[in-house]
């Protein structure tokens, strides 16, 4: 069976939680996608 395929927003979460986790600085292009930005905040916030 192959991997389960994770959708771009699942694998942005990810990437935003191994960052704080590891004390990374996270980058979030805000003018993609300017309704996430919070949320793109607040999950990197709650793993630092």
């Amino acid at each position: 069976m192959a991997p389960r395929r994770h959708t771009p927003e699942e694998s942005v979460t990810k990437l935003r939680q191994l960052a704080a986790h590891f004390g990374l600085p996270y980058v979030f292009a805000s003018h993609f996608a300017p309704d996430m930005l919070e949320e793109a905040l607040h999950v990197y916030r709650i793993n630092v």
